[in-house]
């Protein structure tokens, strides 16, 4: 409901909305962290402080941003690129304990295992060390958009295929306004 009168709200008033959603659902009692990290739209930590390590990458998308918004049918779009770019970041920096990279416009949940990731992009040298030297102003351009093309050019020419997790809630509208259906809960269980 909070979505549609958001509608036209920026994408850090969204971002609140997922903040509080995690925090309340799944990490209030938890020695976890929901907040920004650097970049990265929001990151859960392996602990209840920033000075602990991102456990969950999360790049969060308008629901209108269609443009950026990966899909099941095309994920080398810009959101894809910046979730790259922040697994690039984390891993650059000694962070060996990501779990997920989610994509989300706030209604679809793209979730990626770390492991997939780590196989497919950070484990080839030619797209680290292109990175490596990008962060490091070893390339023409110091910008975001030189790297996201690189990392778009790279799945472009990509035979390997990620696979991931993928829930619209869309799909459970009904059974997300109903309180107290013992039926309507048992149909939610799939999503977790």
């Amino acid at each position: 409901n909070n979505l549609k009168q958001a509608l036209g709200e920026s994408e850090e008033h969204f971002k609140g909305y997922l903040k509080d959603f995690l925090q309340d659902a799944f990490y209030s009692d938890a020695e976890k962290l929901v907040n920004t990290s650097d970049r990265i739209d929001l990151a859960i930590y392996s602990g209840k402080s920033k000075s602990t390590t991102v456990d969950v990458i999360i790049e969060a998308k308008r629901p209108d941003n269609k443009a950026e918004m990966i899909s099941k049918d095309k994920l080398n779009q810009k959101a894809f690129q910046e979730a790259l770019h922040y697994y690039f970041d984390e891993r650059d920096n000694g962070n060996d304990s990501i779990k997920q990279v989610v994509i989300t416009n706030y209604t679809e949940f793209f979730i990626f295992d770390a492991q997939e990731i780590e196989r497919l992009f950070y484990s080839k040298k030619k797209l680290v060390k292109v990175y490596k030297e990008w962060k490091n102003d070893g390339k023409v351009s110091g910008k975001t958009e030189f790297i996201y093309g690189k990392f778009e050019e790279f799945i472009k020419n990509s035979e390997g295929t990620l696979t991931g997790i993928y829930a619209d809630l869309n799909n459970y509208k009904k059974q997300l306004s109903t309180t107290g259906d013992e039926e309507s809960d048992r149909k939610l269980i799939p999503l977790f």
